[in-house]
C-alpha cells in the first residue's frame, strides 16, 4: 500500500509547490512609474508621480494675470512720431506763418506794382478790411452801379465782370455746389483785349478765405494772393455754425485779416502754384492775357487749371 501513496503524496507536494511558486509570480507589483515611464524609487514622493511637467519660465510670465497695481495703472501713453506731429489739417494751414502787420510787412517788401499792392502796401497803417465789400473796394472790383441789371449788362456801367459756378477744384472745392455757387468778379475790358491792371477774386460762402490774382503791369506776371480772416465766432468754444459759415454773415465783421502772396505758401498744403502753374514760370508769365481772353472774349471757355 505505500508503495502507491508514496508517488501520489510525491504528486501532490509537487503541484503544491508549482502552485505556490505560480500564486507568487502572479502578484500586483508594487514599484511605480512616473509619467515618462521611468521605475519611481521607494523614497521619493507619490505625488510626483502624477504632477504634470511645469512649463518653461517665460511661459510661466506670460500666463501669469497682471497684478492688481498694474490694473489700476492706466495705459502708457503712446507718443506721436514727428510725421504725425507735422501733419498739416485744413484748419491750421497757416499755424507758424507770419500774421497781421507782420505778413504785410513781407509782401509790401517785394519790388512789385499790383493793384493788390497799390492799396494795400502804403504808408501807415494797413487799410481796413472787414468786410467782402471793402476787400472788392481795394481792388477796384467793387459794385458800384446797382441800377445796371438786366442780361448783356455783365461788366458794364463802371462794375466788374463776375461768373457763378458751381463746380470748383480750387481750395474751395468741398464747399462749391449749385445752390452754394462761388463767385469769381475780375476786372471788366470792354476793349476786349489784356488790362495791365487785371485782377479777379474769387470767394465762397462756407471758407474763411478768398483767392486773388494780380498782374504786374509792368511786367505782365501775375501773383496770387490768399485772404485769410476770422469772425466773431472763431472765438466761441463750439467754434463757427453753419449759419455763421453760409449766410451773408461770412461776408462782414472780418477780424484778424491777412493777405499771403503765393511765395509765402510754397509747399503748403494751399500752395497756389500747385495749380495755377502746372507747366512752370514760362506758362504762368503768360496767363494773364490767356485767362482775361477766355473770361471775356470768348466767354464760353475758362482758363485751364484751377477755377
Amino acid at each position: 500500500m505505500e508503495k502507491y501513496f508514496r508517488p501520489v503524496l510525491l504528486s501532490w507536494i509537487i503541484l503544491l509547490m508549482a502552485a505556490l511558486i505560480l500564486s507568487c509570480s502572479l502578484k500586483p507589483s508594487k514599484t511605480a512609474y512616473t509619467l515618462d515611464g521611468q521605475p519611481q524609487n521607494e523614497d521619493s514622493n507619490p505625488v510626483d508621480t502624477i504632477r504634470p511637467q511645469e512649463p518653461e519660465q517665460d511661459q510661466v510670465t506670460k500666463s501669469e494675470p497682471p497684478s492688481s497695481k498694474d490694473n489700476n495703472s492706466p495705459p502708457p501713453a503712446t507718443e506721436p512720431t514727428k510725421k504725425e506731429e507735422e501733419r498739416p489739417t485744413a484748419e491750421d494751414f497757416t499755424v507758424g506763418l507770419p500774421e497781421g502787420e507782420a505778413q504785410r510787412q513781407i509782401l509790401c517788401g517785394r519790388p512789385k506794382t499790383d493793384v493788390l499792392r497799390q492799396a494795400y502796401c502804403v504808408p501807415g497803417p494797413a487799410p481796413i478790411i472787414n468786410s467782402l465789400v471793402d476787400l472788392q473796394t481795394m481792388l477796384g472790383i467793387n459794385f458800384t452801379n446797382t441800377n445796371n441789371p438786366g442780361r448783356g449788362n455783365n461788366g458794364q456801367g463802371g462794375n466788374p465782370s463776375f461768373v457763378l459756378t458751381g463746380h470748383s477744384s480750387s481750395l474751395v472745392m468741398r464747399q462749391t455746389t449749385a445752390i452754394n455757387p462761388r463767385a469769381i468778379i475780375f476786372s471788366s475790358s470792354n476793349q476786349r483785349a489784356a488790362n495791365p491792371n487785371f485782377v479777379a477774386m474769387g470767394f465762397l460762402r462756407g471758407e474763411q478765405l478768398a483767392e486773388i490774382i494780380a498782374a504786374d503791369p509792368e511786367t505782365g506776371i501775375p501773383s496770387f494772393f490768399l485772404v485769410v480772416f476770422e469772425q466773431a465766432c472763431n472765438s466761441n468754444p463750439e467754434g463757427c455754425s453753419n449759419a455763421d459759415l453760409l449766410t451773408p454773415d461770412v461776408e462782414s465783421n472780418w477780424t484778424n485779416v491777412t493777405i499771403y502772396e503765393d511765395e509765402d505758401l510754397k509747399n503748403t498744403i494751399v500752395d497756389c502754384l500747385q495749380c495755377h502753374q502746372p507747366a512752370g514760370p514760362a506758362r504762368r508769365h503768360k496767363r494773364v492775357g490767356i485767362e482775361q481772353d477766355h473770361m471775356i472774349a470768348k466767354g464760353d471757355r475758362h482758363p485751364k487749371g484751377a477755377i
